[in-house]
């Protein structure tokens, strides 16, 4: 009697005002601490990891501005291959995130050995461009003759790494879509750490090794590739996370209806990451027009911002997973509820981003070594990127997080990849080569799309339509 009691009045006190704010309180902390637990290994994952590439771009501009120009170039390859990755992986992790909710193991190591073999094809296709087709690809964004064979000798050794790495990554992917982010930010933590090392021993030609210089950065990160993608296979295989355990027979347990899903689900979050990556190679194209010094000041100052941007991304890559676990638990209401406080979240670490910016500003062009014209693009170009970055980090949460969670991705291809490629783009092509335009001015013109993708994304996620269930409840 005594616990009925008890128990009417916590019903009571829970249908009250007071204790309906004193729920979402309790529920605020809770999607705060979940968004910490989670994001918090992916941005120092990411903030050793662009902190090691731009020591790494410190070392290849000790070798000249065209050194700059052609690893930029050339590592243009291997951000449209990573991102084409990511949807593959991302389509399977909306449904990994989901099944993982509703505790549906067998379909995890289904849709990894999917996500896998489709891993494999792509970084087959990127691997043969890589090494027999890397003159034409640098032919695209330069005429100049040492930024093109300085890219194809860096491509025929970067190329090799392409297949490890989709091994890798799709493991990394998958452990954040179950909530383990803290393995994979190890991983990355050992494996750029290694080649930082293999970069100043192989790039300079110390401890006895020869003097390879671009040549020597390709092989140092090709390797930290395969010693990535050993480290997952060991923990997968034959360490405590064998739910994501996969074989070639598990593609036989995939239910057509799983791909029908899958194929509805991934082919716009592939063809938005397709699309996406092309349109940053169109933009390197438009920067290049302007000559090589101005395209190495883009990628410096391109470093740099990314550093900033790393909170933004652990944001936006911790968002999918918690409110696709909610859609997969069948709580929908809360979902939502807990998309309204991410929002929030997300312009305020925006806003963050954009001042440490401003407050490193005056100090970036000396670590690069740069002088004259170049140091003062860098400026600017920073300045601008600061401007932009409040947008930037809302719009990559609320697309790759909120959007894409409930399978919502035929929007969201729509809101990421049609403001870059119908305004974005031919304002910058525009303004390098018919205007004429500077290049910090060009890339000022570049971050139109952003203020597009804001107000088309913001409506859209208000409207709820996102937050569907994608998977049928565990029998």
């Amino acid at each position: 009697m005594t616990n009925d009691r008890n128990k009417s009045a916590d019903n009571i006190m829970e249908e009250s005002p007071i204790g309906d704010l004193r729920t979402k309180k309790r529920r605020d902390r809770e999607l705060y601490a979940l968004l910490i637990t989670l994001a918090l290994p992916i941005v120092f994952q990411n903030l050793i990891g662009n902190s090691l590439v731009m020591v790494d771009t410190v070392m290849i501009s000790r070798l000249g501005e065209e050194a700059v120009a052609a690893v930029g170039i050339a590592g243009r390859l291997q951000f449209i291959y990573m991102l084409i990755s990511f949807g593959f992986y991302s389509g399977a992790g909306v449904f990994i995130a989901q099944y993982n909710g509703s505790g549906q193991l067998k379909k995890i190591r289904a849709a990894m050995a999917l996500q896998l073999a489709i891993g494999m094809f792509v970084a087959l296709i990127f691997m043969i461009v890589a090494l027999f087709f890397s003159r034409e690809y640098m032919m695209i964004f330069s005429r100049d003759e040492r930024v093109i064979e300085l890219g194809v000798g860096y491509l025929k050794y970067l190329g090799l790494g392409f297949v490890p790495h989709g091994i890798g990554y799709a493991y990394v992917v998958a452990m954040r879509s179950i909530k383990d982010p803290k393995f994979p930010m190890l991983v990355s933590i050992v494996a750029l750490t290694v080649n930082t090392a293999l970069n100043y021993v192989l790039i300079f030609g110390k401890l006895g090794f020869p003097r390879l210089g671009v040549e020597g950065a390709a092989i140092a990160t090709s390797l930290s590739r395969v010693l990535e993608m050993a480290m997952m296979l060991y923990t997968v295989y034959w360490g405590s996370r064998g739910i994501l355990m996969s074989a070639p027979k598990d593609l036989t347990a995939i239910e057509g209806d799983f791909v029908k899903s899958y194929i509805r689900v991934s082919w716009p979050i592939i063809l938005c990451e397709t699309l996406w990556g092309l349109g940053t190679v169109m933009y390197s194209f438009a920067f290049s027009k302007l000559g090589t010094s101005a395209f190495a000041s883009t990628q410096m100052a391109q470093i740099v911002n990314d550093i900033m941007l790393v909170a933004s991304f652990g944001l936006a890559s911790s968002v999918g997973t918690i409110l696709g676990n909610k859609l997969g638990e069948g709580k929908r209401d809360e979902a939502i509820r807990y998309s309204r406080r991410i929002m929030k979240v997300a312009i305020t670490v925006g806003l963050a981003t954009g001042l440490m910016l401003v407050a490193v500003l005056p100090w970036v062009p000396r670590i690069f070594g740069a002088e004259g014209e170049t140091a003062l693009n860098i400026r600017r170009i920073l300045l601008a990127r600061a401007a932009a970055n409040c947008l930037i980090t809302f719009n990559w949460t609320n697309i790759t997080g909120i959007l894409r969670s409930g399978g919502d991705t035929v929007v969201a291809l729509v809101i990421d990849v049609a403001p870059m490629w119908l305004v974005g783009i031919p304002l910058a092509i525009a303004g390098a080569t018919v205007f004429g335009w500077p290049v910090y001015m060009v890339v000022m013109m570049s971050f139109v799309e952003e203020l597009i993708k804001f107000v088309l994304g913001i409506s859209r996620a208000l409207k709820n339509k996102w937050a569907r269930v994608l998977v049928e409840e565990k029998a």
